[in-house]
């Protein structure tokens, strides 16, 4: 029978005939505990780290109905990650208190990103009634140009046609979901208006149309350097919508 060096218990046994060789010559004045102790270290950190593995969220239909969930479910992979930046696309601020309301420890930064002003015809932008009550939840609110559209670029787009750079990666992102889209512009949104900081993970929340049903685990950037922006985990989406 030929073993499979890929699974964990071989992978396991590799390991630890490597620890075992290499450490009484790398270490050669450590005591046998201390040996274990660096042994079990390299062992948890091959597990935990390399060998990482998580489940991603599906929900079947896109929608508000999913908020509860997704938000959870980024409050418990933020607290195994130690991300304490949560960025969330609220147009009228409910799903923006709703995570507030899981996030509550005050050590975490919430970020709400709402609907620029030039969608006012339409009644998207958040009021000022709307915006006092997020703030009175210690909740940091940012209302600016859309990074990935609805910009300069837009007006001539309107006019003579074309695709801008930015529009096709709104598209791209869209082939995953809208939630997918929103995430990743709210997130170089709030990075471009230092609400949150780049160079550590944060985690961004949005959804399809209202609530919220697509979260992931960022490592953030500026609009102007977003070839450095790295989605590094879906912790929840649609699979439709």
């Amino acid at each position: 029978m030929v073993p499979d060096i890929e699974s964990p218990t071989w992978a396991r046994h590799f390991l630890l005939q490597g620890i075992r060789i290499l450490l009484p010559t790398i270490c050669p004045a450590f005591t046998l505990e201390e040996r274990r102790f660096k042994a079990l270290t390299l062992l948890y950190f091959y597990f935990k780290v390399l060998r990482m593995r998580k489940s991603i969220l599906y929900f079947e239909k896109s929608g508000r109905v999913n908020t509860e969930q997704t938000i959870n479910a980024a409050y418990e992979r933020a607290k195994e990650l130690g991300i304490t930046d949560i960025i969330v696309a609220s147009t009228h601020g409910s799903t923006a208190l709703k995570v507030a309301d899981v996030f509550k420890d005050s050590r975490y930064n919430i970020v709400a990103v709402s609907i620029c002003e030039g969608w006012k015809e339409e009644g998207w932008p958040m009021t000022a009634e709307e915006r006092a009550q997020l703030l009175a939840k210690k909740i940091k609110v940012y209302t600016g140009v859309h990074a990935l559209g609805d910009d300069v670029n837009s007006a001539f787009r309107e006019k003579w046609g074309g695709m801008t750079p930015n529009e096709v990666v709104r598209e791209t992102l869209y082939r995953f979901c809208q939630g997918m889209k929103v995430c990743v512009e709210i997130t170089l949104m709030a990075a471009d208006a230092g609400l949150i900081p780049v160079g550590r993970e944060v985690i961004a929340i949005a959804g399809t149309g209202e609530g919220a049903d697509t979260a992931i685990v960022v490592n953030p950037t500026y609009p102007r350097k977003f070839l450095a922006l790295e989605i590094r985990e879906i912790i929840a989406k649609p699979r439709e919508g």
